[in-house]
Formats: C-alpha cells, sequence, structure tokens
C-alpha cells in the first residue's frame, strides 16, 4: 500500500469513526428530547444533564457542522470539538463542586478610589 493509498484510508476510517460519533450523539439528543432515557453506559449519557432547549442547541449545532462536510476540510474537526465541549459543559453542570464554587460567597472587598495626595 504506497503513503498516498494509506493517507487516504486512515483519513475514511477517521471520517467513519466521527460519523458514527455524529449519528450516536444525535440519536441520544433526539431520543432524550422524546423523554426516553439513556443508559449509564451508553458513550453520550452525559447529555441528560441537559434541558431540552439545551439539546435541541446540541442538535442544530452539530447538524449546520454536518451540513459542511461537502464544502469544509474542517467540517469533522468542528463535529468532534463541538462534541467534546458539550461533554465538558456537561461535566460542568453536573459537577457539585463548581456548582458550589460559582454560586458561593466571595471574599471581595470593594475597591475604594485613591485620594488625591495617596502617590498613586
Amino acid at each position: 500500500m504506497g503513503q498516498e493509498t494509506f493517507k487516504a484510508f486512515l483519513k475514511k476510517m477517521m471520517s467513519k469513526s466521527l460519523f458514527n460519533s455524529y449519528i450516536s450523539a444525535l440519536t441520544a439528543a433526539r431520543s432524550l428530547l422524546l423523554g426516553k432515557e439513556i443508559s449509564f453506559e451508553h458513550p453520550y449519557s452525559w447529555l441528560s444533564v441537559f434541558e431540552e432547549d439545551d439539546l435541541q442547541e446540541f442538535i442544530n449545532e452539530l447538524n449546520e457542522a454536518f451540513r459542511l462536510i461537502n464544502s469544509s476540510n474542517m467540517a469533522w474537526d468542528m463535529i468532534k470539538a463541538l462534541i467534546h465541549e458539550w461533554h465538558e459543559s456537561a461535566i460542568a453542570y453536573s459537577s457539585t463542586e463548581l456548582a458550589a464554587a460559582f454560586s458561593g460567597e466571595t471574599d471581595e472587598v470593594p475597591l475604594t478610589l485613591p485620594t488625591v495626595g495617596s502617590g498613586i
């Protein structure tokens, strides 16, 4: 197998893998929108932390990126990045530690304006 043939083979396999990820993520989000439960073992079970409007936004973003497949070399990278970013958001959304950090009391002290003779 020549180097160019091998590169084409790798690209095809990567596209196939990303296509399967796209379909799995899309199917999981649509299932959740229809009120179906997704098992904890499902690779996209993390989508269950989102509300309906978020799930619809996720679906729309994925579909928008997918529409670029024929016109952009970066479309699969966009889909991969979208899924990654939404997964990171799901982790943050479901983290009790992060929720506490964002809603907790702060030790902030209001700043005062400097006086004219303070040397600043």
